[in-house]
Formats: C-alpha cells, sequence, structure tokens
C-alpha cells in the first residue's frame, strides 16, 4: 500500500512539473529608442515595423522576466539572462518605428524581418547556426556570415560588400546589386544578382556564384575555392 502511494506521489509531482514546464508566459514591454538589433540563444524574433517600439515575448520552459532587451547606444540587445534554463522556447514579436541600420543574429536564433528594410547603409550578420530573413532596399549593403549561419535576401542595393566563412550560406540571388565586392573561404557558400561589377577572392572550398551579367569581373580563387557565374 505504501509503495503505491509513493507512486501515486510521484505521478503526480511528475504531472505538475510537467504542466508548470509547459506553461507559456507572456510579457510585452516598452522601448526607447534603437537603430541596431541583436538577437540570440536561439530565441526567434519577428521584426515588424510600427508606430512604437517595443517587444511582445512568447516563453516557454523559461519565465519571460528572463528574457533580456537591452538597450545601450541605440543598439538592442536580445537574449537569455545569465543561468541554467534547461530546454526552452523563446518567441519575440519586436515592433520598431525608425530606420534600422544593422541587424546581428547568433548562437541558433532566427530573426525574420516583415517589412522591406530601407536605409543609406545596412550592416546584416550571421553566425554560430543562426538564421536570418530580409527584404531590402538600400545604398550599401554590407553582409557577413560566419560558422553555419544562414541568410536569404531580397531586393536591391548599389553597393554589396559580402564575407562568408566556416560553411555559413548566404542565398541572395533574389537581391539584385549594381557593384559587388565579395571574399569568401572555409566552405562558405553565398549566391548573389549582380548587374554591374563582380571582384573579390575566394579561398579554401568558399564558393561565390553570381547571376546577371557584369560587365566588369574581377575574381581571384585558390586552394578549391571558386567566383563563378551560375549556370
Amino acid at each position: 500500500m505504501k509503495n503505491k502511494v509513493k507512486v501515486l506521489l510521484a505521478l503526480i509531482i511528475l504531472t505538475s512539473s510537467t504542466l508548470v514546464f509547459g506553461q507559456t508566459s507572456t510579457e510585452t514591454r516598452d522601448l526607447s529608442v534603437f537603430n541596431s538589433i541583436s538577437v540570440s540563444n536561439a530565441i526567434e524574433a519577428d521584426l515588424v515595423k510600427g508606430e512604437t517600439n517595443s517587444i511582445e515575448i512568447q516563453a516557454s520552459g523559461v519565465d519571460a522576466s528572463n528574457i533580456l532587451a537591452e538597450i545601450k547606444d541605440r543598439q538592442l540587445e536580445i537574449k537569455l539572462a545569465k543561468g541554467n534554463f534547461g530546454t526552452n522556447t523563446v518567441k519575440v514579436i519586436l515592433t520598431y518605428a525608425g530606420d534600422i541600420d544593422k541587424i546581428e543574429v547568433s548562437n541558433s536564433a532566427k530573426a525574420f524581418v516583415k517589412d522591406v528594410l530601407a536605409n543609406k547603409t545596412l550592416d546584416l550578420r550571421v553566425e554560430t547556426s543562426s538564421y536570418l530573413e530580409a527584404k531590402v532596399n538600400v545604398a550599401t549593403l554590407n553582409l557577413e556570415g560566419a560558422t553555419n549561419g544562414k541568410m536569404f535576401l531580397q531586393g536591391t542595393a548599389e553597393k554589396l560588400n559580402l564575407e562568408a566563412y566556416t560553411k555559413s550560406t548566404i542565398s541572395a540571388d533574389k537581391l539584385e546589386v549594381k557593384d559587388a565586392k565579395v571574399k569568401t573561404n572555409t566552405a562558405a557558400e553565398s549566391v548573389i544578382l549582380v548587374t554591374g561589377s563582380i571582384s573579390g577572392s575566394a579561398g579554401t572550398a568558399g564558393k561565390v556564384w553570381y547571376l546577371g551579367d557584369p560587365g566588369n569581373v574581377d575574381v581571384k580563387s585558390n586552394t578549391g575555392g571558386d567566383i563563378s557565374k551560375k549556370q
């Protein structure tokens, strides 16, 4: 009988723990002015243009209060607080009112930009198995991918500076650029659409394929790297 009671109590505790663990915690916060965004720690973020700056947090397996949204020098950093939170799922909806000039995604985080990013200069970076998806309309676009980061881009840019390293992927065959400078190595792969000129270097199995018919092509490759027109 005592054994049955112990088993029953254990089941009740386990069930209660599972319910608590599976609960979703939500929180909405107003934010001050920012023009740069960083997302990390496997957080999934939807970025939406709006009238005010705010963040809506939906967290499972961790309380929403442990999701930090800190702003310093107009740079917003979205991440987990320090601590061991175990398995968790965090999604945020970030509403921004001003122009964005930089987005960084790292440590298995994902960011989906729902509106066109329009600015004179825009910096986008992915690293450490993260993912970024965006549509842009800019004069100068600076892209950087590293350590299995993935980026999917559409839109237009006058000038493109692309750097891709360590098995990162930049998919931008629907991103039309006039002039492109590229640098890639260590098995990174990129695809872009170029109409004016392309220059750069590729090494250590890094590859850049370009669409379009640029009038000026000045590229160098070594150690299995390649920059060439996509067939």
